[in-house]
């Protein structure tokens, strides 16, 4: 399993410039290296309230809900608008943002949730896109009755997706955070045209072998013909630790260089949006540098909040 975990921080860092380090991600959900999805773990099963909506000010919500026929988990703690919710990176369960939860649910509504084939949630027929993933989200928070606004948070691939969701639904998005977020579109394209050969094949290939069976091309294409993000509050973080698993070495300073303008451009892209650098921390940032994480949340919540909207 470490093995195979170890790996899975070397797709990282192809995808995202996170780093083949030799600790391996905490929060790796076990069912990516299984055939098949790992039975829903034993969740509360709370009663939901009248037509199955979830009240703003409920208690905390932790069960599965039926999204096309298949089982998928969500986790909501706090009360207050709007509520946040969070995605995972690649191949990660909800449990990675259990460090700032916590904090942020003394004062908000805080939704977490698995992807198909992640953690409690069962899997879904593959390849997926990150058009996929938001279908789910949108049909997951509907059935379960979160209603917006949103202030959408997402980390690595999660934030690919997360943004993939506020360009395309502005009414109900009222904040966004991107925590070093899978830099796109042209990533693989631009990153190749600087890498030798045998570097530009490791990343297609780590980038084909992901275990969510994600079709990076055609997500790439979605997020390129996605409408502008508009007006929405936003932050981005960027880490500052990002081990290198290629020769030369000089190569991984070139990619991180293409993400970060790619970032730079996605925060320019909004009349509120704003880069932080989250100094010490590598690619897990919930994890390195959880104040970093939640006082940017924070932020855009107050923006959401005192009506911001520019």
């Amino acid at each position: 399993m470490k093995r195979a975990r170890t790996r899975l921080a070397c797709v990282g860092f192809f995808v995202l410039l996170a780093g083949c380090t030799q600790a391996p991600n905490p929060h790796s959900s076990p069912a990516i290296t299984r055939p098949v999805p790992l039975p829903a773990r034993a969740v509360p099963q709370r009663p939901i309230g009248p037509a199955g909506r979830v009240p703003a000010d409920s208690d905390r919500l932790a069960r599965t809900f039926d999204v096309n026929g298949r089982a998928m988990y969500l986790e909501c703690n706090g009360s207050g608008s709007p509520t946040i919710v969070m995605d995972a990176g690649l191949a990660t369960d909800h449990s990675t943002w259990d460090g700032v939860v916590g904090p942020l649910a003394r004062s908000a509504r805080v939704c977490t949730y698995d992807r198909a084939g992640l953690g409690a949630s069962e899997r879904a027929p593959r390849p997926r896109t990150s058009q996929d993933v938001v279908d789910d989200l949108h049909a997951l928070l509907d059935t379960a009755g979160v209603d917006p606004p949103y202030l959408l948070v997402g980390h690595s691939f999660g934030g690919l997706n997360m943004q993939l969701f506020a360009a395309e639904d502005h009414a109900d998005v009222a904040g966004l955070v991107l925590v070093e977020p899978a830099p796109a579109p042209g990533f693989v394209e631009l990153g190749c045209k600087l890498l030798k050969s045998v570097n530009c094949l490791a990343l297609t290939t780590a980038l084909a072998a992901n275990p969510e069976g994600i079709d990076w091309g055609r997500t790439d294409e979605e997020v390129a013909a996605a409408p502008p993000l508009g007006a929405v509050p936003l932050v981005l973080i960027a880490a500052t630790t990002h081990p290198c698993p290629l020769s030369p070495v000089s190569e991984c300073a070139e990619l991180e260089t293409v993400a970060m303008d790619l970032w730079k451009a996605t925060v320019r892209s909004v009349p509120d949006g704003r880069l932080v650098i989250a100094t010490g921390s590598g690619h897990w940032v919930q994890d390195d540098r959880p104040d970093v994480v939640i006082d940017a949340i924070r932020d855009v919540l107050a923006k959401a909040r005192g009506g911001i909207r520019r």
